[in-house]
């Protein structure tokens, strides 16, 4: 080889993403069914980039522009078992996002959950709990009192 070849076009790359989370406890009872859509999680604040994504409160997230999302999310629960998912409503009714349910049993926990998937404009996505085990609920304070972050989700637009 001679060296490098000639340089491609440039192109353009608008940065989307969307950081929403929740200051307050909230209370999310459990699903009649196991696996089904239950409460959503209610957002307080949120930060925005882009066109892609829009925020309105308190639970859905609007998608603003079709594509692949990364998105992650986390909840600190309190009390018992309990499991969370993303679902994505495109207009003919809510479905769970695959590969974005997790869970964890027992005691007060912090966990979070991942998936990567094609959303389409004009759909909403929002987190649930899908157990239809106990009353739970989101903390906000670990046991001095200091205040956390009961949930959040990060979801960047990546194709």
């Amino acid at each position: 080889m001679d060296g490098p070849g000639p340089t491609g076009a440039t192109g353009t790359f608008e940065q989307a993403f969307l950081f929403v989370w929740t200051e307050d406890e909230q209370p999310l009872a459990p699903t009649p069914v196991a696996g089904e859509q239950g409460d959503a999680v209610k957002f307080t604040g949120s930060l925005i980039e882009g066109a892609a994504l829009s925020f309105e409160g308190p639970t859905e997230i609007e998608i603003l522009e079709s594509g692949f999302y990364h998105i992650n999310w986390q909840v600190y629960k309190w009390g018992y078992d309990s499991a969370f998912a993303l679902f994505f409503n495109a207009g003919t009714g809510a479905a769970m996002l695959p590969g974005s349910n997790y869970g964890a049993m027992a005691h007060d926990e912090f966990y979070r959950g991942q998936a990567i998937a094609s959303l389409s404009e004009g759909g909403v996505l929002t987190l649930n709990r899908i157990d239809s085990m106990y009353n739970q609920n989101i903390y906000n304070q670990i046991g001095d009192g200091t205040r956390v972050t009961g949930a959040s989700i990060v979801i960047i637009k990546i194709g």
